[in-house]
């Protein structure tokens, strides 16, 4: 016995739309053996006479479980409909007669009404949180006074607002207005296809602001998706084959996410950073924009070192101020140099827009080696 998944979004409104194209694939031999929130199940049988009808029927009212009605059943049950599967509201029943479910129609686009709310509110509500969580981690470091971090912002937005407005609420606003849904599983496929293309577009372009590439790049990035839009609705309206056409955007995101990887590394965005004493091994430079750079290596004998340098005045107090907030140290000054000794495991040495932070074999008064940093 074969089976063959098929991609499954429909919304609460596009009842009749899945009806249509069960009962499609039940004429090509494929019939339905179970309905999941993201894909239905088919197997391939030799043909033979089968009616799939759909109920819209909510255990919910609002956002709170309600009991299961069994009359419910027993009135499908005693009308010659056998319940094959559900993903509510959906409730998707056979008969071997072609006899349509004739339900109170007010009361239909009532329950559809309550469900798509109570969905299109969940989306949005865990799409606001994660977009403050995402803001609340960068606002607290270097980023939150650079054009970068704006610019992320923004794009950030847009694209969740955009992705988030072609899978649900242009569809559901449409429904709403016409009270008619009139395209086919080809639509829905394309408009599945397209969300995906958005938020993958999305994460392109952030992979690419993160390692700083030229401002063309980001040109590029949005052109190429569009070409893959083309692309993937020519595939899909030949093949039906979302998952095949869902491969592409995911291959061009991981090839962009590389290639940015390897840009970021090689510092060729950002300012050349030098760091004070040698590093033991090849380092990353784990935070930067065009105003500021954080790094953490080892020097040459093995100890730990924290380097931070600001490459414009309004980033170093508020860095440097919040670092030294909750301890308890001793400043003395030499030469220029301020350090600031917290205990023998923790000294700053700061002057300038720059400071490092080590152990006190390092940067204490006894051995200076911070009057050979060239600061």
């Amino acid at each position: 016995m074969k089976h063959e998944l098929k991609y499954n979004q429909f919304h609460y409104f596009e009842k009749q739309q899945l009806e249509d194209y069960l009962n499609e694939m039940a004429k090509k031999g494929k019939y339905l053996t179970k309905i999941h929130s993201q894909y239905l199940v088919f197997k391939s049988e030799p043909i033979h006479q089968i009616y799939y009808y759909i109920d819209v029927y909510s255990q919910k009212d609002g956002f709170v479980d309600v009991p299961q009605k069994e009359e419910y059943f027993e009135y499908f049950q005693n009308n010659g409909y056998e319940l094959l599967d559900y993903c509510e509201p959906f409730y998707i029943f056979t008969s071997l007669e072609n006899k349509p479910i004739h339900t109170d129609e007010d009361v239909e686009k009532e329950l559809i009404r309550k469900t798509s709310h109570r969905h299109l509110l969940s989306d949005l509500f865990f799409c606001t949180c994660w977009m403050i969580i995402l803001w609340m981690k960068f606002s607290i470091d270097v980023f939150s006074v650079s054009s970068d971090y704006w610019l992320m912002n923004i794009v950030l937005w847009l694209f969740v607002l955009l992705g988030y407005f072609v899978a649900s609420i242009y569809p559901y606003l449409k429904y709403k207005l016409t009270k008619k849904v009139e395209y086919s599983y080809i639509h829905i496929l394309k408009r599945s296809y397209h969300t995906a293309l958005i938020f993958a577009c999305l994460l392109s372009l952030l992979a690419v602001i993160i390692a700083k590439t030229p401002y063309i790049t980001y040109g590029i990035i949005i052109g190429v998706y569009l070409l893959l839009c083309l692309i993937g609705n020519y595939l899909i309206g030949k093949t039906e084959n979302i998952w095949l056409a869902m491969k592409i955007p995911l291959i061009t995101f991981c090839f962009t996410a590389i290639i940015s990887f390897f840009y970021l590394i090689s510092g060729v965005g950002y300012p050349q950073m030098n760091i004070p004493l040698t590093a033991q091994k090849p380092y990353i430079v784990f935070q930067q924009s065009s105003l500021a750079g954080y790094v953490n290596y080892q020097d040459t004998d093995g100890n730990r070192l924290a380097y931070f340098e600001s490459y414009c005045d309004q980033i170093y107090p508020i860095v440097f101020n919040n670092m030294l907030i909750n301890e308890h140290y001793k400043k003395t000054t030499d030469q220029g140099y301020d350090i600031y000794y917290i205990n023998e495991d923790d000294v700053i040495v700061s002057k300038g827009h720059r400071f490092l932070r080590g152990n006190h074999q390092l940067l204490n008064t006894d051995t200076k080696r911070y009057l050979g940093f060239g600061w």
